[in-house]
């Protein structure tokens, strides 16, 4: 299973091509659990318009992660009109820091992808506290080879 914590556009279209690419169910966190909800809901609805038949779940329920092999970590702000790299440091560390807590607490065994902006100290944070196997992208295109390829030794390993 792959979880992804932060459920805007970064994280959804994320959970999207998993579906798509029929690589593993899917849980969607988010602290605003009504749109996880509704995204998983539309996601399992388009389901077998791509031949999806797994799950999708919504939810702002932490503890749904239990297990995961992946989580993706898409939680944060994005940067706005006249913030400096250092607020959008400052508010989106103390998301990251709270959502690797969570991560260490349900899924200590998964491998790690901070796609949270910026991505380099936010990684460094996660892999800080966490000491997982913590990966980073820099381009949705790596990313999502990333998380593929992650995901494909991932089934390998499970034959």
């Amino acid at each position: 299973m792959i979880s992804i914590i932060g459920a805007g556009k970064i994280g959804s279209a994320s959970a999207f091509n998993i579906l798509r690419f029929r690589i593993s169910d899917v849980v969607l966190i988010d602290v605003t659990g009504d749109l996880a909800r509704g995204e998983a809901l539309d996601m399992m609805q388009a389901a077998p318009a791509i031949e999806f038949d797994g799950v999708v779940k919504g939810t702002n329920d932490f503890s749904e992660m239990e297990g995961s092999e992946v989580v993706v970590i898409s939680a944060g702000s994005g940067r706005k009109a006249g913030m400096t790299r250092l607020d959008l440091v400052t508010m989106n560390s103390k998301i990251v820091r709270s959502v690797v807590k969570e991560v260490g607490r349900y899924a200590p065994e998964c491998k790690l992808m901070v796609v949270t902006n910026p991505v380099d100290i936010m990684t460094y944070i996660a892999y800080k506290i966490t000491r997982h196997r913590v990966l980073r992208e820099t381009e949705s295109s790596e990313w999502e080879i990333s998380l593929t390829l992650c995901a494909s030794d991932l089934i390998s390993q499970q034959n």
